[in-house]
């Protein structure tokens, strides 16, 4: 059964927005930097290592939120997608 093609652009246009969102939080950025304050100290060393992680971890997320976008959209962009393809899709994800 096809799903709602007004629906899958809907959520279409949410996934882009978050996406978007998430892709300029600067996630790795700010914790990383969180402890500039301690120059030298464990903290500081510790928060740009956490800092890292995060930033990969973010990096993954966005990914798999990406590939949501791409799921619903379809082949050629059409939002023509059969909802067993679609939960397929969606089950690789995270």
């Amino acid at each position: 059964m096809l799903v709602d093609p007004e629906l899958l652009r809907g959520f279409a246009q949410q996934v882009d927005t978050t996406t978007a969102a998430m892709s300029g939080s600067d996630l790795q950025g700010k914790v990383s930097s969180a402890a500039d304050g301690l120059p030298g100290s464990a903290t500081q060393w510790a928060t740009r290592e956490v800092g890292e992680h995060l930033g990969l971890a973010a990096h993954d997320i966005i990914q798999d939120v990406s590939a949501m976008g791409i799921a619903v959209r379809g082949a050629g962009d059409r939002y023509e997608v059969e909802d067993h393809s679609l939960a397929a899709s969606f089950k690789g994800l995270f």
